[in-house]
């Protein structure tokens, strides 16, 4: 009985390919593969310094939260509008970074990536995907007068009451979040 790939049996007939319609056949490949592989090469990213623009004035969604961008824009919009900080937020896919002190330093060093004024409140997020989460932020030298500790606490103190309420969706809990704060915290006048 014989193996399979043993090496014993019949040959296949090999079939010579004219080099001339060879080298037109690797001609019309390359000219067809030519604008896919530029396109790949220049959409990727890894040669850029700065990252890629944000899906929203006010946040990144890295880990699939939200489908309700409005709802999101609703609340930061109104803590801008509010304060003068321009509030920007990074949610990170469910575990990829648990240590709060890895979260500030990403937010440090995306602020740079992202913006070129003083005028922003960066909260980076990270759920660890069991019921918790972790953040980082950072504020910018301008945003300071209005972002200063207590400021960051009462928003703190906000987002662990939305996150912890089971009746809302991941989109108003960072809308209320950022709502509530402004409405909190900004000068009356």
């Amino acid at each position: 009985m014989e193996k399979v790939g043993a090496g014993r049996g019949k040959r296949l007939p090999v079939r010579r390919i004219d080099r001339e319609k060879l080298g037109r056949l690797v001609a019309v490949l390359l000219l067809c593969a030519a604008p896919v592989l530029l396109w790949c090469l220049t959409s990727d990213g890894s040669a850029r310094t700065q990252q890629e623009p944000p899906e929203s004035e006010y946040y990144q969604d890295e880990g699939g939260w939200f489908s309700d961008r409005e709802e999101v824009e609703r609340g930061m919009a109104a803590f801008y509008q509010a304060t003068g900080v321009r509030p920007y937020l990074i949610l990170l896919r469910n575990g990829s970074v648990t240590s709060p002190e890895e979260l500030t330093a990403m937010a440090e060093e995306r602020y740079g990536l992202l913006f070129s004024d003083e005028d922003h409140f960066l909260l980076v997020f990270c759920d660890n995907g069991s019921g918790a989460y972790n953040c980082g932020y950072t504020v910018g030298a301008r945003a300071k007068a209005v972002m200063d500790g207590e400021a960051v606490g009462i928003l703190a103190e906000y987002l662990e009451r939305h996150y912890n309420d089971l009746a809302i969706s991941e989109e108003e809990i960072f809308s209320k979040t950022f709502a509530d704060t402004a409405a909190r915290i900004a000068p009356h006048g």
